[in-house]
């Protein structure tokens, strides 16, 4: 077998993240330097318990099966990135700790992965035309700036940013709530053909190549946006939990920001008049005042080169104001 069939077996065996990092620890036991899994199986797996032995070894015969999921990948032009490879991205590393998926499926350019300066944009399906404005402003804005947009490709605020960056020239990558070869993935490729072609894309995912759509994907991934991203800029969300017919429902585009402060990322929201905005920048999050130019998104540019700093205003409900 291949090193990335491995790699690709491992990361969907039935077991723990902690008995797949004991299984990763004893393979880079062999040489010192990085995980080789090949190695470690010619060599009769050794160094873990024999129980997960055992388990390990049942995932790995599969791998007829997967082999020929691997060659539809290779054949679509997307390829494996195990944790060793040197294109997988390094923010993951540094910032997901235990989080962090052992393999990834990617699309596209590989170097988008690692970019010198990443943004993610990140908004509300149903956005209103204001916030989806100024998310379109603002992708074209840090794209001419040289920032690679880190999105999640859902409608609304997602893609209309995407769309932005890549008319602006610039770059993104696109995480996604669903593997590679599933139908929803295949069609975006052929939606984005030319930009993938041209190096402006790239399509990652963290999910079996097979996987379709679910709900509790697409929250998942979000950990993934905002880790890959140096900043976070929210143009608009919902409240954290809002009750809809007696049911209570939680803002995807909230616990992003949610995710992105717990990883030390700084988190920037539109000052818009919705309820989810002004409750996000009373929480936590650097509120960005609305101007008719570009002088909002430099000013973010400006405050990221300042630790955080919000001045309180003693007014009745007011907001404090990103400096």
């Amino acid at each position: 077998m291949s090193e990335p069939l491995y790699w690709h077996l491992l990361a969907h065996a039935h077991i723990t993240p902690n008995e797949r990092m004991a299984v990763l620890n004893a393979a880079k036991a062999l040489d010192g330097d990085v995980a080789n899994l090949t190695a470690w199986v010619e060599g009769g797996y050794p160094g873990v318990a024999a129980d997960l032995r055992a388990t390990v070894l049942q995932a790995f015969e599969a791998s007829a099966q997967e082999a020929f999921i691997l060659e539809e990948l290779e054949a679509q032009g997307m390829r494996v990135l195990p944790g060793r490879d040197p294109a997988y991205p390094k923010r993951f590393k540094r910032a997901l700790a235990k989080r962090t998926p052992i393999t990834l499926y990617l699309a596209g350019r590989e170097e988008l992965l690692n970019a010198r300066r990443t943004i993610a944009i990140i908004g509300s399906r149903d956005a209103n035309p204001e916030a989806l404005d100024t998310a379109r402003r603002a992708a074209a804005f840090f794209a001419r700036q040289g920032y690679v947009l880190v999105s999640g490709n859902a409608r609304g605020i997602d893609q209309t940013a995407e769309e932005s960056a890549i008319e602006a020239g610039g770059e993104v990558v696109s995480v996604l709530p669903q593997g590679l070869l599933d139908k929803a993935t295949l069609s975006l490729v052929r939606k984005r053909n030319r930009a993938l072609l041209e190096g402006q894309v790239a399509l990652l995912s963290e999910l079996h190549p097979k996987s379709r759509w679910q709900g509790r994907f697409a929250m998942m991934r979000n950990r993934l946006i905002v880790a890959l991203a140096d900043f976070v800029l929210v143009a608009q969300t919902g409240l954290k939990e809002s009750r809809s017919n007696g049911k209570l429902t939680q803002s995807g585009t909230w616990a992003g920001a949610e995710d992105a402060r717990s990883l030390g990322r700084r988190v920037f929201v539109f000052d818009l008049p919705t309820d989810g905005n002004l409750a996000l920048a009373r929480a936590f999050a650097e509120p960005v005042p609305l101007t008719p130019n570009d002088d909002m998104f430099s000013a973010i540019e400006d405050a990221l080169k300042r630790p955080p700093r919000l001045v309180p205003d003693t007014t009745p409900s007011a907001q404090p104001k990103l400096l």
